[in-house]
């Protein structure tokens, strides 16, 4: 059960990253804003399965395997952000090569970090 759960999560996630990506890719930025959104959103996501789903149903739980892994593992485009960062600097466009690894970075881990420290004021 727990890797038909990882199957679908994953699938539905890799759709959601295509379709923002398209979505993205549409208006001509250099920077992939489509790979820094999707790596944003999956850490909102996964923050919140881990901080508020495992406490109250376990990592066990059906839905831990669908979210968690599945869905933010098809979700989340660390490959993509790697292969980007390199063609950014392979094109010799070191501003935006840094900018991308500067934005999915702090904003990847300030979601994070402010999901946590809401938690902790609940």
């Amino acid at each position: 059960m727990n890797y038909l759960m990882v199957f679908i999560g994953g699938g539905l996630g890799s759709m959601l990253r295509f379709a923002i990506s398209s979505l993205f890719n549409k208006s001509g930025l250099s920077l992939p804003v489509g790979t820094l959104s999707s790596n944003v959103l999956a850490s909102f996501i996964l923050v919140l399965a881990t901080a508020y789903l495992i406490p109250k149903l376990g990592a066990e739980h059906w839905s831990f395997f669908f979210i968690a892994i599945g869905f933010c593992g098809g979700f989340s485009t660390f490959s993509t952000f790697s292969l980007e960062s390199f063609r950014l600097a392979e094109a010799g466009m070191w501003g935006y090569f840094a900018a991308n690894i500067l934005f999915n970075l702090l904003l990847c881990l300030g979601v994070i970090f402010f999901i946590i420290k809401l938690k902790s004021q609940v």
